[in-house]
């Protein structure tokens, strides 16, 4: 009984890991794509990032190579935080469908035992 339990958890943690896997490359794929060198948002956020680390000292080259991996490193996050709320809100939603099934199998087992009590 204990291993087939082991068992089942197990499985779950990996169909989870693995929605999780995929979700994360749809998300990192997707914030890669509107992110482009020639778009002008870009190229205005890495100037102003760039212009950030050169008042902290940096050299010319290092500010822009260190405002490359800091929107590098948003996007990563940005990308990692929306698989969390998929996951949350499936995960949510999984919830929910669960306790609507026990709420319909409480009345009906409420309503059968109800059924079959001998009236006084």
């Amino acid at each position: 009984m204990n291993v087939a339990r082991k068992y089942r958890w197990k499985h779950g943690y990996l169909a989870l890991h693995h929605m999780l896997s995929q979700h994360q490359q749809l998300h990192q794929s997707r914030l890669v794509e509107s992110i482009y060198p020639s778009s002008i948002e870009y190229q205005n956020t890495l100037s102003k990032l760039t212009e950030y680390f050169l008042q902290r000292g940096s050299s010319h080259l290092d500010a822009q190579q260190q405002a490359i991996a800091f929107i590098g490193q948003t996007s990563v996050a940005a990308g990692d935080t929306a698989v969390y709320i998929d996951m949350f809100a499936m995960l949510g939603t999984l919830a929910i469908i669960l306790m609507a099934i026990v709420l319909i199998l409480l009345r009906t087992g409420a309503a059968e035992a109800q059924h079959n009590t001998p009236s006084h």
